[in-house]
Formats: structure tokens, sequence, C-alpha cells
């Protein structure tokens, strides 16, 4: 345990509260182990059940409790694609909080050799590490580490994970799942960066991320804006729009550097995947942006 003990008390995270609510909702819907399930989760899941409810019934709309389920479906079926077709081995998931992919992911990929790694801030990977060992669902290959996506430097870098933990002749995916509306565009672009530097120094790679976009003109965007103040106010920071389009998205991570960007509404799924479905155009975006 010394791996986390040395970098705790330090922890400046202010979006633990929404990994509370997302870690209660995936068990909710039968996507995730109890012992990620919290008391605070469970009470702000219910807590928001009459707002869902809303979405559902008067807009037509898949509520945002099923937009995690349904962004969290899609990025865990394009990870099943680049691992099967394009040979990649090892997998980061950035900034995971009571994220289930990592111990569902490798309970069901046991004999190809995969290395998953969850990275967190200090203190919620410790507690991340101390829950999965006690229920029993850390396996060979997946690794619990603490590390700060926001440093360029030290040793919580995401450089120095790479350089500890990663082979660099090997593909890599790289997956942040609910977290960009958290930093502005300044910050969330220097994540990006990083993330390309990664990818350049090793055998290239696979990004995979979710988006709630500045969509004004959606038919729910007033219901939308308000539960997105809301959620900021519980996290104590402002939450940020990113992109007025898909096309732009793509600008975006094309200056980046990155070679192929495609982006996915949950639409685009409703035949090949269990997914929530709604009435109205889906507002979550997933992007994938390949270097």
């Amino acid at each position: 345990m010394s791996l986390f003990k040395k970098f705790i008390p330090a922890d400046p995270s202010r979006i633990s509260i929404t990994a509370h609510l997302t870690g209660y909702s995936w068990y909710a819907r039968n996507m995730s182990h109890e012992s990620l399930v919290t008391r605070r989760g469970r009470l702000l899941y219910y807590l928001f059940l009459p707002w869902m409810w809303i979405g559902r019934k008067v807009f037509g709309l898949s509520d945002l409790i099923s937009g995690l389920e349904q962004r969290h479906l899609i990025i865990d079926c394009l990870l099943e694609k680049a691992v099967r077709e394009n040979g990649v081995r090892q997998i980061v998931e950035l900034a995971c909080g009571f994220s289930p992919r990592g111990y569902r992911f490798m309970e069901n990929h046991q004999d190809m050799g995969i290395t998953y790694i969850e990275a967190d801030l200090p203190n919620m990977a410790n507690r991340k590490y101390n829950v999965l060992k006690k229920a029993g669902l850390l396996s060979k290959g997946h690794k619990i580490i603490p590390c700060n996506i926001l440093i360029d430097e030290g040793e919580l870098c995401l450089k120095n994970l790479a350089a500890k933990y990663l082979d660099p002749t090997v593909p890599t995916v790289v997956i942040t799942e609910g977290i960009i509306n958290y930093f502005d565009p300044k910050t969330i672009k220097g994540v990006w960066r990083r993330i390309g530097e990664i990818f350049n120094e090793g055998s290239g790679g696979i990004y995979l991320t979710d988006n709630l976009p500045l969509q004004k003109e959606h038919a729910c965007f007033v219901l939308l804006d308000m539960f997105i103040k809301i959620m900021g106010v519980l996290s104590r920071g402002k939450l940020f729009y990113h992109f007025q389009s898909d096309d732009e998205a793509k600008a975006t991570f094309k200056s980046l550097d990155f070679s192929t960007i495609n982006t996915y509404r949950p639409e685009y799924f409703y035949k090949t995947l269990p997914i929530p479905q709604s009435r109205l155009p889906g507002f979550i975006r997933v992007i994938e942006a390949s270097i």
C-alpha cells in the first residue's frame, strides 16, 4: 500500500461526489458490483429519480441516468472492437472513479494478456484498490495506480505512469468517461495533449471519451442546461460545454495531431446494443480519436 500512502493526504479532487452518483447508477442498472456502491451515491441517485422521470415521461428524453448507461455501453463496445481488431493489449482508464469497467473487462478477457490500468487521484485510487481487493475483483494484469492527469511533471503525472507501466511497442487505449465537462477548454486540451504524447512516444493508440456538446437547438436544452448547473453546484465547480458540433470536435482533435476522429450518437447503436432509447435525438456523444 506504500504506492498510495506516500501521496495521501493531498487530493484536490472536486468531482468525487459525481463518482458516487455514477457508481450507484451503474449498480442500479445491473452493470456493477455492490462493493462499488456508496451510501452517498445511493442517496443522490434517489434524489434525482423525480428529475429523471420528468425527462422520460414529459419530454420523451433518455434521461441523464440512462445517458450514463448509453455512454458506458458504447465505450465498452468501441473498446472491445479496439482489442479484437486493432491489437490493443493495454488499457488505461483515467479518473475512473467507481467505474466497473476494469474488473468487468478483465473477467471477460483473462486469456488475452491484457493490462488494464485504472488511474485516479491518490485518495480515490486507494479506496478503489481496497474495495476491489476485498471483493476479490482484482485479477492478474489489473492495476490501480495514483495519477493526476492535470500535471506535466512529477511522480503522479501521466507521462510517468506510461514509462512505468506501459509497453511502448504495444498499442494502447486510453479512456476518460464523464469528466471532460468538468474542465475548461484550456485545461482539457492539456489532458488531450498528454494523451497524444503517450501515443506518439509508443505504438499509437485510441482515445475514447464522452461529451455533452452545446446543443442549444435540442428540444430539451433548457432542462439539460439546468441539470448541468445543478451538477456543477454539487461538484463545487462550474461545468463546461465543449464543441457546438461534431465537426468542431473533429477539428479540435485534428489540431492536437490525432489522425482519425469519429463521433458517435446513441441512436447509431439502437439496433446493436441494449441501450436506452429516446423519441428525441440523443444528447450524449462518444468520441473516438486515434494516433
